[in-house]
């Protein structure tokens, strides 16, 4: 014999798995459910986002190579909420931000230096919340496969130091290095794009090393692409391809030539 008090535990048990399972079914991904029991009674209520989706990002200071900010744009009532934020930059380091509360809806936020690319992804959350982050930036240069249509590259610039001896003031000196994912990859191709505000101006006059090849001239500027000749000429995965420009000096310098004058 099955005492009643059993039967009468046995169904509020099973009452209460059924309105769990319903609960939880209804849960979708942008709602939080929570549950509460007490004395056999469920209460169920859901936590909507804290604010609107989707934001923007780029970088703070367009004429610099070497960022250390993120300039952020989120939805108006995002404003006052607590922000986490994680750069990935092109090589997939990742740069984690202090956590700060969004005092505009413009807002620059402090990184890890970083180089900018059109690589670098931007994750975000606000008061614990996906906030969904497109990153745009228009590079100084670009880097295509000329003759794998399969394969990609990327390109990084940096500003590099001028620390010869006679420094001309007025020369900038600027890397780019070259990588790519692909296996096979290809022959390579800069675009660089003179008038950007890394350049501080259209270069009138270039110098770089014997082993790349000026695929443009005076006539297509601010556009100026070149490629790479002889042992750098491709690039596939694992290998790193770097060029040197130093734009406006009238100097030879370091075994360089001109390959532009517009002057």
């Amino acid at each position: 014999m099955v005492e009643k008090g059993g039967d009468d535990v046995r169904k509020r048990f099973a009452v209460v798995v059924v309105l769990l399972v319903a609960v939880l079914g209804s849960a979708t991904l942008g709602s939080a459910s929570s549950l509460t029991v007490r004395g056999g009674v469920i209460d169920a209520f859901t936590a909507s986002r804290p604010c609107g989706d989707g934001a923007g990002a780029t970088v703070s200071d367009p004429a610099a190579t070497t960022q250390t900010r993120v300039r952020l744009t989120v939805p108006a009532d995002c404003v006052g909420r607590r922000l986490q934020l994680t750069l990935v930059d092109a090589s997939g380091a990742a740069k984690h931000a202090a956590s700060v509360v969004l005092a505009a809806q413009v807002q620059d936020v402090v990184v890890p230096a970083y180089q900018p690319s059109a690589g670098v992804r931007v994750h975000a959350t606000v008061d614990g919340w996906n906030l969904a982050t497109t990153w745009t930036y228009a590079p100084p240069v670009t880097c295509r496969i000329v003759d794998n249509p399969a394969a990609t590259c990327t390109a990084v610039v940096t500003e590099v130091a001028d620390r010869s001896w006679f420094a001309d003031p007025k020369r900038r000196s600027f890397t780019v290095v070259v990588t790519s994912p692909s296996t096979p990859g290809g022959a390579w191709e800069l675009v660089y794009d003179l008038a950007h505000p890394v350049f501080g101006g259209t270069p009138e006059v270039l110098w770089g090393p014997s082993n790349v090849a000026a695929q443009t001239g005076c006539a297509q500027r601010p556009t100026f692409v070149l490629r790479g000749t002889g042992n750098i000429r491709t690039v596939s995965a694992g290998q790193q391809r770097s060029v040197v420009l130093m734009a406006d000096s009238w100097t030879d310098i370091f075994g360089s030539r001109n390959i532009l004058r517009c002057s």
